[in-house]
């Protein structure tokens, strides 16, 4: 392939480059971005963290951003959120939009600022912000509020670093130039402490700058003063930020980012050096080494997917692609000697190393797992280690067609696994749309106060107090100080005390300036399993005999209050956040019934039974068929009961006698019982004995 270019007509080839050189790197760029994230960006919605921003966006306004800001310990971050809040409103495709409109402009920006600092360069240069554009390290793309405003502190960032080295460039204007990029330093430390590291190394930049533009042959001593006098600014800066962060700002409650490790570091230095050593070399190959490995693992090679063969094909295109890209930029630049992977090394080494140390001072980092979103402290590394992995490729492969399709292959790798993260997100979503519009259904409005429970989180990529935050949304909760509604992980909460639970007991939570405080018995108790295809089960006492309910469950149905439900309300799913309503389903009809049986209304049940017909072969759990059954039941209508109890059966491996039976008992009319009795025998229904 590459020789292959190397052979074609060299006019027309360098006539097309010379035309559009500018423009070939933004345009590959936005080439992997469409592959990585771009195609799903309308089937993305919110996830983890984005929910509490959500909700005190919407219903807190101004005041509760900034006083939820200053909780988390960020209290200058309140107004990007009131920013981004009245530009986009609150369709998570807007948001998806921006996020990666922030993330691609990080790129491009990174970009420059390497072009500057190594001039001569080309393909190296874009190999690095390349690979850097997708670096497998940071899997959150698509938390797209909690995560905005990192890589809008990115950007501010890199665009002080560019207009740091403009000013090195442009003599004439460099105190205007100065002057902006320190205010976007500034403006930096408003959003996020995350890259206090990579600022405090911006020193590397200035001193490669100039010695490969600038210096001449001064003095050692010389070239130490002149890179100092340019970056004590920032170092003021910098210093500065961490002295009020440390010292002299005062929050409302705890400091939930407290440089814990410092005061570790007074009581008991060996253990916490020990500690630092630690985490300085796990996550150092982490970031370097070790998340390669879910790039190539054989979810690449599903086949009996339609996704996963498109995808393979796409990412050979995109490498075949790349090669073309970074052969053209070779072929069309002068040889560069080896001093820049030298640098290179330096510079992608301590980037990578020391990147992650505002994490280490509270106590984190990215190779100690605290949460789902634990890969947010090596985000950082990525500006290190993309330029440490190319100019170790340009000193280990010194044939430049080999340092080529190499740096391709992990691009592409790289596009995939992000693509394939970007579609566990997308399906995450399409989950949460289900239970929103099931849940709002079967659940019109509930009383507040109240909690959900399940046995475990059932959303993925969502999480615990996320879906608390998501139900206070959806029953349009406009007291953000007061949470009427909580969701608790009772595997995770209560598996030692499940029988406590459902007794009852005060339940008592606070997060961020929220609080909730409610009764285990004073709520409703959930099964859902999405990934199986089944429905939302909002169950109680009268399915203790379910056989697909998981014990834990089945344990806590006591805890169950149904009366809790309110059937008519004025409340409206607030389709902007939550999207549009999914009709004509099973699981609609589903809940419906489910509903109305609650409320004993079988005329109604029937009705939706005789609807649902078209909808039958949807039925992924044959219990869902109980309202059904009981309905025809109560109307005395026994032989369509026994034929929608049989097909429940046979749905049940091993059967579901008991369940059939105590359907049948919870139901049936008294005096049908001797008729019932010859429907039955095949159970042996203990309550029919003697009868």
């Amino acid at each position: 392939m590459i020789r292959s270019i190397y052979s074609l007509d060299t006019t027309l080839l360098e006539t097309l480059y010379r035309r559009f050189q500018n423009c070939l790197f933004p345009l590959t760029l936005a080439l992997l971005y469409s592959i990585s994230f771009g195609w799903a960006l309308p089937s993305l919605g919110y996830y983890l963290d984005d929910w509490p921003h959500i909700f005190y966006q919407k219903q807190g306004g101004s005041e509760a951003i900034n006083l939820f800001h200053a909780y988390d310990g960020r209290p200058l971050l309140g107004w990007f959120y009131i920013f981004s809040s009245d530009l986009l409103g609150f369709d998570p495709t807007y948001r998806q939009i921006f996020a990666l409109i922030l993330r691609y402009l990080v790129v491009i920006i990174f970009w420059l600022v390497f072009r500057l600092i190594w001039q001569n360069l080309r393909w190296q240069v874009d190999a690095i912000a390349l690979l850097f554009s997708v670096y497998p390290i940071f899997a959150q793309q698509a938390v797209s509020v909690a995560f905005s405003s990192h890589w809008a502190a990115f950007l501010c960032l890199m665009l002080s670093f560019y207009t740091m080295l403009l000013a090195l460039k442009y003599e004439k204007i460099k105190f205007v130039l100065i002057t902006i990029s320190i205010l976007f330093n500034i403006l930096q430390y408003t959003l996020s402490e995350y890259f206090v590291a990579v600022d405090l190394f911006r020193f590397l930049l200035i001193y490669y700058y100039a010695k490969n533009n600038i210096f001449s042959k001064d003095t050692t001593q010389k070239k130490i003063v002149w890179v100092f006098r340019y970056y004590f600014p920032y170092l003021l800066v910098v210093v500065g930020f961490v002295v009020w962060r440390l010292f002299l700002l005062e929050l409302p409650t705890t400091d939930r980012i407290a440089p814990v490790y410092l005061q570790e570091l007074l009581s008991a230095p060996a253990y916490a050096l020990q500690n630092l050593i630690n985490w300085v070399v796990r996550d150092f190959f982490l970031n370097f080494i070790i998340c390669w490995y879910k790039t190539f693992t054989v979810e690449m090679f599903d086949f009996q997917s339609r996704f996963g063969l498109a995808l393979l094909g796409l990412t050979l295109i995109l490498i075949l692609i790349i090669v073309l890209f970074l052969s053209l930029r070779h072929r069309y630049t002068n040889q560069a000697s080896l001093s820049w992977a030298k640098q290179g090394l330096m510079i992608g080494f301590l980037f990578t190393l020391f990147a992650p140390l505002p994490a280490w001072v509270t106590g984190r980092s990215s190779s100690m797992f605290v949460g789902p979103m634990s890969d947010r402290f090596g985000l950082p590394a990525m500006f290190g280690v993309s330029v440490l992995m190319i100019a170790l490729i340009e000193i280990l492969f010194r044939r430049p067609s080999y340092q080529i399709l190499i740096t391709a292959i992990f691009i592409g790798l790289a596009t995939g696994w992000q693509a394939r993260n970007t579609n566990d997100f997308r399906w995450s979503w399409i989950f949460q749309q289900r239970f929103f519009h099931q849940l709002t259904i079967r659940i019109p409005y509930l009383l507040p106060n109240s909690l959900i429970s399940s046995e475990q989180e059932f959303l993925p990529k969502v999480g615990g107090y996320p879906l608390s935050y998501m139900l206070n949304l959806l029953y349009a909760n406009d007291n953000p100080d007061n949470l009427k509604y909580y969701y608790v992980n009772l595997s995770k909460e209560y598996q030692s005390r499940i029988d406590d639970f459902a007794k009852g007991e005060v339940v008592f939570r606070q997060r961020w300036q929220s609080r909730f405080i409610g009764d285990t018995t004073a709520g409703v108790v959930v099964e859902y399993r999405p990934e199986d295809g089944t429905c939302l089960w909002i169950v109680d006492e009268s399915v203790s005999h379910n056989p697909f309910l998981p014990e834990i469950t089945r344990r806590a149905l006591l805890a169950s209050d149904l009366s809790r439900i309110i059937p008519d309300s004025h409340h409206r799913l607030a389709n902007e956040i939550f999207g549009q309503p999914t009709i004509d389903s099973w699981c609609e009809i589903y809940q419906k019934a489910s509903l109305a049986a609650q409320l004993k209304d079988w005329d109604q049940v029937i009705q939706l039974w005789d609807l649902s017909k078209p909808y039958h072969g949807q039925i992924n759990a044959s219990t869902e068929l109980k309202p059904f059954i009981e309905a025809y039941l109560r109307k005395g209508n026994l032989t369509q009961s026994l034929l929608l109890s049989q097909q429940l059966n046979q749905g049940v491996r091993g059967g579901a006698a008991s369940y059939l039976c105590s359907i049948w008992a919870n139901a049936l009319n008294t005096n049908l019982y001797p008729e019932a009795a010859n429907y039955l025998k095949e159970w042996n229904c203990e309550f029919l004995e003697g009868k």
